[in-house]
């Protein structure tokens, strides 16, 4: 049986990593299909894929690959 996080809470008071709040990275949109960025992580993870792509693009459209 898995100890739910208020008796984790209890249990390991001297832990630091308790009192951080586990932010989703990405949400479920309330509209429609998809996801979309919820913390500031979530943004550098979509911006990073996405100059991924720009990079590949650039280089198929020069030749280079």
């Amino acid at each position: 049986m898995a100890m739910s996080e208020d008796d984790y809470r209890a249990s390991h008071p001297d832990d630091p990593n308790v009192d951080k709040a586990k932010k989703p990275l990405f949400v479920q949109n309330s509209t429609g299909m998809g996801f979309h960025p919820a913390s500031a992580l979530g943004w550098v993870i979509l911006l990073a894929i996405i100059a991924v792509i720009v990079v590949i693009v650039v280089l198929f459209r020069t030749g280079t690959i």
